[in-house]
């Protein structure tokens, strides 16, 4: 198995930093040209001198997904760039580093920061899917991957609402594979545990929080960027060509 992404045009939401930036890297390994987008573009440039570095284009969109009406607009750039598109990578989401009371619990949290939860990890993604889901069917199939969260199967009291807006990215997840198949579409979710990145950044910043998180976790580790990374790889490979409507867990045994 060779898992080659060679000739196929791939964006990739979130892809300034951590998981997001993993798979941009490697999808280019394996020979997939990139489109990344995110808010720090300065981050973006550099992913793209990566992505270039191993002989793969790459076109860099700024674009805040808080904003979930410019979530079409990397899908539509890449095929105005590139012709098509094969695979789209909705992985931009996360909880408090993005949205103010993100990790409150149900007293302290406004609507407003539910309201922001839901854009950034629900209505970003189904706008993104809808405009990757038209390029996909005129050019003959394609792959869409949701990054969700354990949360949105076992969700904890501060994540109740982050919680909520996963769980809604996994229910439309399954709707769409079901709906897509008959275009040679395929959707299926990366389901990450708790993953070293920004996203992480404060629960690791509390007196013995890498501890407790590794502690709790059967493999003992975090998780790490490029162990979402193959993942996503494999999901886009033609390896992966009669699996849709599926959720892989990569949590290190974490429910």
């Amino acid at each position: 198995m060779k898992f080659s992404l060679a000739g196929k045009i791939a964006v990739v939401t979130g892809a300034s930093r951590g998981m997001g930036r993993a798979i941009s890297i490697r999808y280019a390994e394996h020979g997939a040209d990139v489109v990344v987008t995110g808010r720090d573009r300065a981050r973006l440039e550099e992913v793209a001198e990566q992505v270039r570095a191993h002989g793969r284009r790459c076109l860099v969109v700024e674009a805040d997904l808080l904003q979930p009406e410019r979530a079409a607009i990397p899908v539509e750039l890449a095929v105005a760039e590139f012709g098509r598109l094969d695979v789209l990578v909705n992985n931009a989401g996360g909880a408090s580093v993005y949205v103010e009371h993100g990790r409150a619990d149900i007293f302290d949290t406004p609507l407003t920061s539910v309201e922001e939860l839901f854009r950034l990890n629900t209505f970003s993604p189904f706008v993104a899917a809808q405009a990757a889901a038209r390029a996909m069917r005129e050019c003959g199939g394609g792959v869409i991957i949701n990054v969700t969260s354990t949360s949105g199967y076992t969700p904890e009291p501060p994540y109740h609402a982050y919680a909520a807006a996963k769980a809604a990215l996994h229910a439309m997840s399954v709707a769409w594979s079901k709906g897509l198949g008959v275009h040679n579409i395929r959707v299926n979710e990366i389901i990450p545990g708790a993953v070293e990145t920004h996203n992480l950044s404060g629960r690791l910043a509390v007196p013995d929080g890498r501890q407790r998180l590794e502690a709790g976790n059967p493999l003992q580790r975090l998780g790490r960027p490029d162990d979402i990374a193959a993942a996503a790889v494999y999901l886009a490979s033609d390896e992966a060509s009669w699996v849709t409507g599926t959720e892989l867990r990569v949590s290190g045994g974490s429910r």
